[in-house]
């Protein structure tokens, strides 16, 4: 059964996902070829359950979800702030948008290459700049800033079950729905 999301905790998430998978940088960082592809690489709250049940998920799960994004409400992070003198209410709140990808290239201690970081920041900055550039239209967020962007990768030890990974993360601050 399929949830729709309603209302505004949930619709601001599902609407980030549509403009998010509308960008064509974020289509060519996931070698996506259209919008309903796209939309496969994005998703809320996390990733599906570890298959078979597992406590943990494989080294092949890790590679074949990444690249994509991941969409969070972030915690005491909505607003309704009256407005104007008939008392309505403006909503407007904070998502957490978090960006993760597999490295293209490592170092032999399992770090991303320089050129590796590189490339991840060129593709970074095409999707946020894109991102920020969309019209605000029917299905999308008012963005009202891209904040707090905070790059990091996976830590060494983890390679083995987890490949090396490269992700940022970014405060998606929005005013309407």
């Amino acid at each position: 059964m399929a949830v729709v999301p309603s209302g505004s905790i949930s619709l601001p998430q599902h609407h980030l996902k549509t403009m998010l998978a509308n960008c064509a940088a974020f289509q060519t960082w996931t070698s996506t070829v259209d919008v309903a592809a796209a939309l496969e690489k994005i998703y809320i709250n996390g990733w599906p359950e570890p298959a078979n049940n597992a406590e943990y998920y494989s080294l092949a799960e890790h590679t074949a979800y990444r690249p994509c994004a991941k969409i969070f409400f972030k915690r005491s992070a909505y607003r309704a702030d009256s407005v104007g003198v008939s008392f309505g209410f403006a909503n407007s709140g904070e998502l957490l948008l978090q960006l993760v990808q597999t490295a293209p290239e490592v170092t032999n201690d399992n770090f991303p290459t320089s050129d590796a970081e590189t490339i991840w920041e060129n593709s970074l900055g095409a999707i946020l700049d894109e991102l920020w550039a969309l019209p605000v239209t029917s299905g999308y967020l008012a963005i009202a800033k891209i904040a707090d962007v905070v790059k990091w990768c996976g830590h060494p030890d983890d390679a083995a079950t987890e490949g090396v990974c490269q992700g940022a993360d970014a405060t998606i601050e929005w005013g309407a729905i």
